[in-house]
C-alpha cells in the first residue's frame, strides 16, 4: 500500500479522537517505511561485465550473496612454453581502468628469441549460440617493468606488432636481461588497451607468428567474470566455448563461498 494512501485512511478517521489518531498514524507510517525499503531492495541483475559487481545471487547454503568476480585469470589452453596471464589494470590512484587489462608472457617459448618471432593481441566475443568473431585488428600495447611496490612504464609508445630483436632493444633501453625470453618476461608486461569499456568482448588472444604464420597461440578471459565456474556457466550468454576457458573450471560445484573463489583467482595475479 503506497504512503499517501495510508495516510488518506487516517485522514478519514475519527478526528475528535487525537491521540488515538496519532498513535494509528505513527504504525501506518512505519509500515509505509517498510514498504519503501522492501521495493528499494527489489534490484535487477545487470548484464556481464563491471556494471555486475551490485548483482545478488544465492551462495551453497541458501542465503544471499553479493557475487564476486575474479580480477586475475591465465589461459586454459595447456601449452608447456607459452602461457598468459592477465589481471585487472589499477592505475596509480587504486582505480580500475575497464579499457586496459595487463597482461604476463608467464611462460616463454625459447625458440622465439633464435627465431625472432612477432608478438600481436587481438580480443574476440562468442555469441550465446556458440558463434564467434574476432576483431581482426590488433590491439595497442605498452611495456612495463615490475619494480619494487609497482610497475614502470618503460617507453609511452603503443605497438601493436613486436619482434624480438626490437625486444632486446626495449631490454638494452629499460636494463632489463633478454639473455632468454624467459628472462625478459620476468621482469616485464604489457599494458593492452582493449578499447571495450562496455565488457563487449570477453577474450584475449595472445599470438606469435613467425613471417606472417602463427606458431603459439593462446586465449584467456578478460578480467572482470563470475568467480564461480557454475555460476559463469548457468548464465545464458556464456557458451561452451567460453566456460572452456574459465581458469577455475576444473574447481566446479566444490561448495565453495563467492568468495573463496574470487580469492582462488587471484592465484593468477602478478
Amino acid at each position: 500500500m503506497a504512503p499517501l494512501l495510508l495516510l488518506s485512511l487516517v485522514q478519514d478517521g475519527n478526528q475528535g479522537d487525537k491521540m488515538k489518531t496519532q498513535t494509528g498514524l505513527k504504525i501506518l507510517l512505519v509500515v509505509a517505511a517498510l514498504f519503501s525499503l522492501s521495493a528499494c531492495g527489489k534490484k535487477s541483475s545487470g548484464g556481464s561485465g563491471f556494471a555486475d559487481s551490485a548483482s545478488n545471487s544465492a551462495d551453497s547454503s541458501g542465503g544471499s550473496t553479493a557475487l564476486s568476480y575474479a580480477v586475475c585469470s591465465k589461459d586454459m589452453s595447456g601449452l608447456s612454453d607459452f602461457q598468459v596471464r592477465l589481471e585487472q589494470y589499477v592505475d596509480n590512484y587504486g582505480q580500475a581502468q575497464g579499457n586496459l587489462v595487463r597482461l604476463q608472457v608467464y611462460k616463454a617459448p625459447s625458440a622465439w628469441s633464435s627465431a625472432n618471432w612477432d608478438l600481436q593481441v587481438y580480443r574476440w566475443t562468442a555469441s550465446p549460440d556458440g558463434s564467434t568473431s574476432i576483431d581482426s585488428s590488433p590491439l595497442a600495447y605498452q611495456f612495463d617493468r615490475k619494480v619494487s611496490g609497482g610497475f614502470q612504464n618503460m617507453a609511452n609508445i603503443n605497438y601493436t606488432i613486436f619482434n624480438w630483436d626490437e625486444i632486446v632493444q626495449m631490454g638494452a633501453y629499460a636494463g632489463i636481461s633478454t639473455s632468454s625470453p624467459q628472462s625478459y618476461f620476468n621482469t616485464a608486461t604489457l599494458v593492452v588497451d582493449i578499447r571495450d569499456s562496455s565488457a563487449s568482448y570477453q577474450v584475449l588472444q595472445v599470438v606469435l607468428r613467425n613471417n606472417g604464420t602463427v606458431v603459439k597461440k593462446v586465449d584467456v578471459l578478460i578480467p572482470q567474470f563470475l568467480a564461480d565456474p557454475a555460476l559463469y556457466n548457468a548464465d545464458n550468454k556464456h557458451p561452451a566455448i567460453l566456460q572452456a576457458l574459465h581458469p577455475l573450471k576444473d574447481q566446479v560445484n566444490q561448495g565453495w563461498s563467492q568468495a573463496n573463489y574470487a580469492e582462488f583467482a587471484k592465484s593468477f595475479c602478478f
